[in-house]
């Protein structure tokens, strides 16, 4: 069954990207998938709608769209636009699939909200990247509070065995340091050779 995949216009204010380019049309197309955009969706981004019609695309009203189409993509979703976002969730049907930005971390009642409406949502902050297969990232924050979310996305917590008192103020934010600190911490997240690169090295010196 062929999967069709909706393009709605951007609402969050200043926002001019646009989810799908023309270009990407012609890739669904070779997956069996087809494209619905509503009209003027990309003209922001410098995409004008006979660029998506040459491409294959079907261009339609904003209801139109979420009437049609079984994925919903967006640049922003509900999470990452709370308040323009929401009059689409009166647009949105039971067994649709929402992939776009979020922000899954902070967003708990948007994220609520889509799964009260049947909706399945794919976040794209969580979703690891082919630039990111095989490499090491570390973070650090000097609340402890952050390491969860930093190994939520699958990088290494630094930790800085800091008191809780001495990193965050009364309201939760982080404090700001001493220049030693930070010179110690740049230290610490220093680049460090990939471990087979640097076996790669040593066996070439034998």
């Amino acid at each position: 069954m062929a999967v069709t995949v909706g393009v709605p216009r951007e609402t969050f204010p200043g926002e001019r990207r646009v989810a799908i380019t023309p270009r990407h049309c012609d890739a669904l197309a070779k997956l069996g998938a087809s494209v619905i955009v509503e009209r003027s969706a990309g003209v922001q981004a410098g995409f004008p709608d006979d660029q998506y019609a040459a491409r294959g695309a079907r261009l339609a009203s904003r209801a139109e769209v979420f009437q049609a189409a079984d994925v919903i993509v967006q640049v922003r979703t509900l999470g990452a636009n709370p308040e323009a976002g929401r009059a689409d969730l009166s647009l949105l049907r039971r067994g649709q699939t929402v992939i776009g930005f979020g922000e899954p971390l902070t967003a708990a009642k948007e994220c609520s909200d889509l799964a009260a409406a049947g909706v399945s949502f794919l976040a794209m902050e969580l979703m690891p990247r082919i630039t990111r297969a095989g490499a090491v990232v570390r973070a650090y924050d000097v609340r402890q509070a952050v390491k969860e979310q930093v190994e939520s996305v699958g990088a290494t917590f630094v930790g800085l065995n800091l008191e809780a008192g001495t990193a965050e103020d009364n309201g939760g934010y982080a404090k700001a340091m001493d220049e030693q600190f930070y010179a110690n911490r740049t230290w610490s997240l220093r680049p460090r050779p990939c471990p087979a690169r640097r076996h790669r090295y040593s066996s070439r010196r034998r």
